[in-house]
């Protein structure tokens, strides 16, 4: 019962914050709101493993990350039942990084399966839903330069598996 009382208190507290975490990730309200369903569902079977394995503090973030898990989850998902992949949105904002050719880079989808789960989740942020690297960072609870170094081997490696193919 402490337990329950306890979670739904911590909803209580970050739900809007959560809510809106979904939201910027499609910018559709019915979208958001199934993400955040599985997401508190998610959140509430590992209630146990994060009241007792993270700090209260963190809580906040790794709920954050939870529901961006949640949304590249469904993503995935109604893409496999509608036979298309979800093409990621390749624009850049900024032109002068060093990433302009990126469309090229990442034209076939499928090398992103390759990557590890974390880099692959950094690029879908960056390029999918064109989150700054300081916005990604908060979402995953990790540092700026880590996401960077993330991102970074992940193209890296993205370009070395085009010039094999």
């Amino acid at each position: 019962m402490k337990l329950e009382k306890e979670f739904v208190t911590f909803l209580e507290r970050n739900i809007s914050r959560l809510f809106r975490t979904a939201y910027r990730q499609e910018r559709n309200f019915h979208w958001s709101e199934d993400v955040l369903q599985v997401a508190v569902g998610n959140l509430w079977k590992k209630w146990r493993y994060i009241r007792t394995e993270v700090d209260e503090k963190s809580w906040a973030g790794y709920a954050s990350s939870c529901v961006i898990r949640s949304y590249y989850d469904l993503l995935e998902k109604e893409s496999r039942e509608s036979g298309k992949s979800f093409k990621l949105r390749l624009e850049r904002k900024t032109p002068d990084r060093e990433y302009r050719n990126v469309e090229q880079e990442l034209q076939a989808a499928s090398l992103l399966d390759l990557l590890p789960p974390r880099q692959r989740n950094i690029l879908k942020m960056r390029y999918y839903t064109d989150m700054s690297i300081a916005d990604i960072a908060t979402q995953l609870n990790i540092s700026v330069r880590t996401v960077g170094r993330e991102e970074k081997k992940a193209m890296e490696f993205l370009r070395e598996a085009e010039k094999r193919e």
